[in-house]
């Protein structure tokens, strides 16, 4: 609830609500969350490389960090006018990839 203080307008006239300093502030934050939404999906520039990438990079693999991780290879990717080797890392694998055999056969029985 908001306390309106009545005001006189400058000249004399009728009286003029006021309202607390503090409502501008929260009517700005919920105006400025409502114009933020996207419009549409996200546009992509198409590039066309008529150079193909080098060999693959030689990559020490090393040991996991943690039991299970997996490897994702390095690979070439194309920024601006060359071609940009990006290393290789150990990663967590997604949730799908741990499903267990078990599990994944109990789920074709159901279907």
């Amino acid at each position: 609830m908001t306390m309106e203080v009545p005001i006189r307008a400058p000249g004399g006239g009728e009286v003029v609500p006021e309202r607390p300093p503090l409502a501008y502030p929260a009517a700005a934050r919920a105006l400025t969350a409502c114009v933020a939404e996207t419009v549409g999906p996200p546009r992509y520039r198409e590039t066309v490389v008529g150079i193909a990438p080098p060999a693959p990079e030689v990559e020490v693999v090393g040991v996991a960090p943690h039991p299970g991780w997996v490897w994702q290879p390095g690979y070439w990717n194309w920024q601006g006018d060359r071609h940009v080797w990006v290393n290789g890392a150990w990663v967590e694998p997604s949730s799908r990839l741990r499903t267990s055999t078990e599990e994944a056969e109990a789920v074709i029985r159901q279907a």
